[in-house]
Parts: C-alpha cells; sequence; structure tokens
C-alpha cells in the first residue's frame, strides 16, 4: 500500500491564488472590453444626436421665423381696423399680403430618429452624462408641447379662420389663386377691416402665435444645450 503524500499548504495556497487571479483576471478584461465597446458606442451615439441637433436648429430658426411673420402681419392688419377703418389704393396689396400671410400655419416636422430611438431602445443609458440624458428627455418633451401647440393654431386656420373667409369672401379676391384669377364679385376690404369678429380673429390668432413662440425658445434653448453638451 502506497504511502499518500501530503501536498503542502503553501502550494494549495499558491495554486488557489492563481486560478482566483486567473478568474478575476478573465472578469476585469470581460469588463473592460465591454467598457472599451460602450465608450466607442457612446462616443457614436453623441455624434448622431449633434449631428441632429444640427440640422434642426436651423430648422427650428427657419420656421420660428415664419410664425414670426404671422404676427407681424397681424399686427399691421390690427392697427388697419376699427368702425372708421379706410384703405388707401396704395395700400391694397400690402393688406391682401398680410391677409394671406395670417391665414396660413405651419407645422414643424424636425429629425427625431437618433433620440426617438435612443429613447425607446435604452441606448440613453450608454450616455455615462445624467445631465446630457436629462437633457435629451426635456427635449422630447418639448418637441411634444410645440406638435401640441402648432397643431392647436393649425386647427384654428382651417376651422375659424379660413372658414370666415369662405362665409364672408371669396378667397380668390384676397389673394390670387392660380389659373383661377380673381372672383367676379368684388370684395371690400374696409368692410373686412371695420368687423369686430374679424378683429377678434386676429387677437385670437395673435394669441396663439405667442405661444408657440415660447415653444419655440424652450426647444430651441434645449437644441443649443444638447450641441453644447455632446461636445464637452
Amino acid at each position: 500500500m502506497k504511502k499518500i503524500q501530503s501536498i503542502p499548504m503553501a502550494r494549495v495556497l499558491g495554486e488557489s491564488g492563481i486560478i482566483v487571479v486567473s478568474i478575476l483576471l478573465a472578469f476585469w478584461i470581460d469588463a473592460w472590453w465591454d467598457g472599451r465597446q460602450d465608450r466607442g458606442q457612446e462616443r457614436q451615439l453623441l455624434a448622431q444626436i449633434q449631428a441632429e441637433s444640427e440640422s434642426n436648429r436651423e430648422l427650428f430658426a427657419q420656421y420660428r421665423q415664419h410664425h414670426s411673420e404671422i404676427i407681424e402681419a397681424a399686427g399691421r392688419l390690427l392697427d388697419r381696423t376699427g368702425p372708421g377703418a379706410t384703405i388707401k389704393e396704395h395700400d391694397i396689396a400690402e393688406v391682401r399680403r398680410d391677409l394671406e400671410i395670417v391665414s396660413d400655419f405651419w407645422t414643424v416636422e424636425p429629425s427625431v430618429g437618433v433620440i426617438s430611438s435612443a429613447l425607446q431602445s435604452g441606448q440613453l443609458q450608454l450616455i455615462r452624462s445624467q445631465p446630457l440624458r436629462i437633457e435629451v428627455a426635456k427635449w422630447g418633451a418639448f418637441l411634444d408641447d410645440l406638435r401640441s401647440e402648432e397643431a392647436s393654431q393649425q386647427r384654428f386656420g382651417k376651422d375659424v379662420f379660413l372658414e370666415y373667409w369662405y362665409v364672408n369672401a371669396p378667397l380668390r379676391n384676397i389673394w390670387p389663386v392660380e389659373d383661377l384669377g380673381r372672383s367676379e364679385f368684388p370684395v371690400d376690404l374696409e368692410t373686412i377691416l371695420r368687423d369686430r369678429l374679424f378683429e377678434n380673429l386676429l387677437h385670437a390668432k395673435v394669441l396663439g402665435e405667442r405661444a408657440v413662440l415660447d415653444d419655440y425658445q424652450d426647444i430651441e434653448l434645449s437644441t443649443a444645450n444638447l450641441i453644447r453638451m455632446t461636445t464637452e
């Protein structure tokens, strides 16, 4: 019968330590590799958010200008309204142009693919900066508010403002329609400017457009923050 040789405790501890270190090293390498991949994905996501935000910033500025022009045109028309409103011959073209502007409505459609995908897929968690993650979420909320306000103005334009023209004057007499010319029935623009209902519609239009501009201010500030924070 062979005699069982005892293994020195130091050897046992040494080999066990090597095994533990090897396991820990493997975990560390996996974590390092995963972290490296995450950082690469984070850089790519930040670059995409920045590019999308740059594009949207230009679009928001353009559409905000449209809404500002509506307010300015409504203001000029309000200056002409009242019981004794009169229009000089050389002012008719400007009045018709302002009537066309205030009867229009705009709805912005920004690029949302990157931010929307990040919010829905959970990729937002790749961004280590908590303030940036919060700003991305805020941007989405600001866009919802803007869309809601613009949709409200669109309904007002279609259901209220244009309806006023359908009832009170052929649109072709206010501004030319391609291939149709003007209606055979003349429209007295002075009568429209003296109409208290039309004046009230202009005031309502201005209030609604100012609410839209407030929403543009919020989302443009948030967009600027995204551009700044993704480049820091």
